[in-house]
């Protein structure tokens, strides 16, 4: 029998609005232009191990306690120690990235929904069970921070430029606040790479608490040639800006993001 896991993510809505960037804007790290999530996700050994664990140890407390009686489902298989689940649970979700990546806020949140969920929904199925840890971006050093989820944007205070290091398979987002009428541009200032692609989708941030959708795409547009421009909201708000690069492992650029009113 396969043995029970606990995902390690819960919705938080410490998305930050994009109302503007300064160097105390809730705990974040910014600069002139963008300000990074305090949700942000780390890479370092240490602190991955922690944070799985510290969720981890929710669930498995449960199942060793007033979730017990799961443990007699002829599709559950129990470890046989409190200290043993922890351990598999840390290990089967390590196993499955290349350089894990853990949103320690995320984690400790997902504790905390693990210890409210009915013994049948362990692992809750809340939208950030999926994004406290996700596979990271390696020499990531960049102006962004580390926005490897929805859940966890850089802020910018278009018009913005900003230095952007993308790893294959790694999305990052960005937050913009735009108005009515108004439309987001975006390009970088070098030259096209002779490898990679970078595809960029807008959708509106409705809340922090529903995943986005509907999320209109254009190809980032390079030196010499016009910005990718999506098309003017009708609705004020926090937008998201998704980064996805494929064809190369890695690409390195300088990012101009402009809010253009009607």
């Amino acid at each position: 029998m396969p043995r029970r896991s606990f995902p390690l993510a819960a919705v938080t809505g410490l998305l930050i609005a994009a109302a503007g960037c300064t160097s105390s804007s809730g705990g974040a790290s910014c600069t002139d232009a963008a300000c990074a999530s305090p949700t942000g996700y780390v890479t370092t050994q240490a602190s991955v191990e922690s944070s799985l664990r510290a969720a981890a140890s929710k669930g498995c407390a449960r199942f060793f306690s007033d979730c017990a009686y799961v443990c007699d489902s002829p599709f559950f298989s129990c470890p046989t120690s409190q200290a043993q689940c922890v351990e598999d649970t840390v290990a089967d979700y390590l196993e499955d990235f290349d350089l894990p990546a853990v949103s320690p806020i995320l984690a400790a949140t997902c504790g905390l929904d693990i210890q409210g969920a009915a013994c049948t929904d362990i692992p809750p199925d809340t939208p950030a069970c999926d994004y406290a840890l996700v596979e990271g971006c390696a020499n990531d050093v960049d102006d962004l921070g580390t926005p490897y989820s929805w859940l966890t944007p850089t802020t910018l205070q278009a018009p913005a430029q900003v230095a952007v290091h993308l790893c294959e398979g790694v999305d990052e987002w960005l937050a913009v606040r735009v108005e009515p009428g108004q439309h987001v541009t975006v390009h970088a200032l070098e030259g096209e790479p002779s490898f990679g692609h970078v595809w960029l989708e807008l959708t509106l941030q409705a809340s922090p608490q529903v995943e986005p959708t509907g999320l209109t795409s254009e190809s980032l547009t390079w030196a010499g040639e016009d910005p990718a421009a999506f098309d003017p909201v009708d609705v004020a708000g926090t937008y998201l800006v998704r980064m996805d690069l494929s064809g190369a492992p890695a690409v390195d650029f300088t990012l101009r993001v402009e809010v253009v009113d009607p």
